[in-house]
């Protein structure tokens, strides 16, 4: 994936994280990804990903039905959708959200992160 690519990634990751924080959570490669790039250990190690997954609550899961093609993989247990071409596999919890954001496996996508290089 270049770098433009990947910008846009986390351009769509920002939109999404926006409208539904605190309700959603990111997992997988991009929450390495973020986890990583904001260590001062190990941010020059943060390697780009096409991943972008995320658990997101039952409430805000109908909310993000409503305004996004959303398509259930029953096999999978899961959902998916696309934004601005790049595909999210959504899982739907009940979230009781924490507002300490040091959660192991999993992190908040921060503002922040947004445009780092």
């Amino acid at each position: 994936m270049d770098a433009n690519k990947f910008q846009r990634l986390l351009t769509a990751c920002h939109e999404v994280g926006g409208m539904y924080e605190p309700d959603i959570v990111f997992i997988g490669g991009i929450a390495v990804y973020l986890h990583a790039v904001n260590h001062t250990l190990t941010s020059a190690y943060a390697e780009m990903t096409a991943d972008a997954d995320f658990y997101i609550s039952l409430s805000a899961l109908s909310d993000l039905r409503d305004i996004e093609e959303v398509v259930q993989n029953s096999r999978l247990s899961k959902h998916e959708f696309q934004k601005q071409g790049f595909s999210f596999d959504v899982s739907s919890v009940r979230l009781k959200v924490e507002q300490d954001q040091s959660v192991i496996g999993c992190i908040w996508l921060n503002q922040s992160v947004i445009g780092r290089k």
